[in-house]
């Protein structure tokens, strides 16, 4: 087992070979250290549409519920869904001008 692996650049390389290497069962990571393996932006593009999609899933039914909803959780939901909008925008220029930085 891994545990507290860095994945500052210098390390990152070899953290991913010993996972792409070894015959492990299962891979735990937090969202942070998988956010950073390297992926093209097409396929970064499709995660943040998912998890864009899954936040306005999210919205809708807080609307349909907005009588057993808090107000905090309403607005924490909105609010997620513009850093992602801006994310996608960002993903989509890439994708179009095949710039990236992988």
């Amino acid at each position: 087992m891994l545990y507290n692996i860095s994945l500052k650049a210098d390390n990152r390389v070899a953290f991913f070979n010993q996972i792409k290497n070894n015959d492990y069962d299962c891979v735990k990571m937090s969202h942070d250290q998988f956010s950073k393996i390297p992926q093209s932006p097409e396929m970064q593009q499709q995660i943040l549409q998912a998890e864009l999609d899954s936040v306005e899933e999210n919205l809708e039914v807080l609307k349909q519920q907005a009588h057993n909803v808090s107000s905090f959780y309403a607005a924490a939901s909105r609010g997620r869904r513009l850093p992602l909008t801006d994310r996608m925008t960002g993903q989509r220029w890439l994708v179009h001008y095949g710039k990236t930085t992988l």
